[in-house]
C-alpha cells in the first residue's frame, strides 16, 4: 500500500502532572491522584490525536495500536484487500482493519483488539481522511496477569491538510484504567492544528512549525465528574531537530474545569528539548 502524502505530528509526551499548593488561586480541588489520572488520560489522547498519518495501513493516530500491529502484521486483516485508490493520492478510498493482536513474554503480555475504518474524504490534490474506531482496545498485563494499562476507544477522528498545514479533530470516548485504580471515561472533542513555519510536510516527517490545541471534554472517574475546556495560551513550538521523542520546545496549554465538580485549571508549560512539560493544577474557590 502507498504511503499517505501528508503527515501529522507525533507528540509522545509522558506528562508528569502534579497538584500545586502555590499559584494564582490555590485551594481545594482535585486530589493528587485525581489530577494524575486526568493528566494521564489527557496525555494519552493528545498523543493519539496528534499522531502521524504516515502509515495508512494502520490508520494513523492510534500509536499504541501502531506499535503492536506493525510488530505482528499477520494479526491485522484488511477489508477489502487490496484496496482501491480512485484519485491516486496514496490514501485508500475505504478500508476496515480488524485487529486481533497478542504478544507475550517474561515481563507480561500486550493485546490489541477491535476495528478501525479508514475513509479518504477528499479528492486529490486536497488531502483528508476519517478514521472510525469501534471497540478498539489496548491491554497490557504484567507477568502475573495483573492489569498494567487498559484503554478502549470508540468514535471518529478526522484529518485534512496541505503541504504546509494540517488539522486533526476528535469525537472520541476513551475508557482508561491504570493498574488497580478506578477506571475513568474521557469524552472529548479536541482539535489540533499544525502550521509549518519553514519547509514542507512530507509523508514521513514534519518541518518546524507551531501547534494549537483546543476543544472540550468530560472526565468521569468514580465520584468525580467534570467538564474541561482546553485552549492554547502560547502556540506550541515544534522542533524536528530535537533529539527527544517530545519535540515541543515551548508554548503553553490551559485546561479549565467547567463542570459541576471541582473548579480550577491545569497549566501545561513546555520547555527546552529533552525536558518534560510542567503541568500544575490550581483550584478556584
Amino acid at each position: 500500500m502507498k504511503d499517505a502524502r501528508f503527515g501529522l505530528l507525533i507528540v509522545t509526551s509522558a506528562l508528569s502532572l502534579v497538584s500545586c499548593s502555590k499559584g494564582p488561586t490555590p485551594g481545594e480541588g482535585l486530589t493528587a491522584l485525581q489530577a494524575s489520572s486526568l493528566g494521564s488520560v489527557l496525555s494519552s489522547e493528545l498523543q493519539n490525536l496528534t499522531a502521524a498519518l504516515t502509515d495508512t495501513d494502520f490508520a494513523a493516530g492510534f500509536s499504541a495500536v501502531n506499535a503492536q500491529a506493525t510488530g505482528k502484521p499477520e494479526c491485522v486483516t484488511a477489508s477489502p484487500d487490496p484496496t482501491a485508490d480512485a484519485d491516486g493520492d496514496g490514501l485508500p478510498d475505504t478500508v476496515t482493519y480488524t485487529y486481533n493482536c497478542q504478544k507475550s513474554g517474561p515481563a507480561g503480555s500486550n493485546s490489541v483488539q477491535g476495528t478501525l475504518k479508514f475513509e479518504d474524504t477528499q479528492t486529490a490534490p486536497a488531502q483528508g481522511a476519517k478514521v472510525t474506531a469501534t471497540s478498539l482496545t489496548f491491554s497490557q498485563k504484567d507477568a502475573s496477569g495483573n492489569n498494567v494499562l487498559y484503554e478502549s476507544r470508540n468514535g471518529t477522528r478526522t484529518a485534512s491538510g496541505t503541504t504546509t498545514a494540517i488539522s486533526v479533530g476528535n469525537d472520541m470516548t476513551v475508557v482508561r484504567q491504570v493498574s488497580s485504580q478506578t477506571a475513568g471515561t474521557l469524552k472529548n472533542k479536541l482539535q489540533v492544528a499544525f502550521q509549518a513555519t519553514a519547509g514542507t510536510i512530507t509523508a514521513k516527517s514534519l518541518p518546524a512549525g507551531t501547534l494549537e490545541v483546543s476543544g472540550n471534554a468530560s472526565w468521569t472517574q468514580g465520584d468525580l465528574n467534570t467538564d474541561l475546556n482546553v485552549t492554547t495560551v502560547n502556540p506550541l513550538q515544534f522542533d524536528p531537530g530535537c533529539a527527544s521523542a517530545l519535540k515541543i520546545v515551548g508554548g503553553q496549554l490551559k485546561a479549565t474545569l467547567t463542570g459541576s465538580g471541582p473548579k480550577g485549571y491545569l497549566n501545561v508549560t513546555f520547555g527546552a528539548c529533552g525536558t518534560e512539560p510542567s503541568i500544575k493544577f490550581f483550584a478556584v474557590p
